[in-house]
């Protein structure tokens, strides 16, 4: 995995607590500015997200740096 891109083992991660018993799973994502645009970031994250089936509570964002 690449700075930037989805963690293809995220979705799965949500799948497996979910099926572990735990009633609240959230999500993570750390943008990445110089990586190109965090908007769309975001959105390949959540399209990724729901096509894997991945039923999360939030979608947490850890922002950081000065730009």
């Amino acid at each position: 995995m690449e700075v930037g891109e989805v963690d293809p083992n995220g979705a799965q991660t949500i799948i497996n607590a979910r099926a572990g018993g735990m009633s609240y799973v959230d999500g993570y994502i750390y943008p990445c500015l110089d990586c190109g645009n965090p908007a769309q970031q975001v959105i390949d994250t959540v399209n990724y997200l729901q096509q894997a089936g991945a039923n999360y509570g939030m979608l947490w964002f850890d922002i950081e740096g000065s730009w």
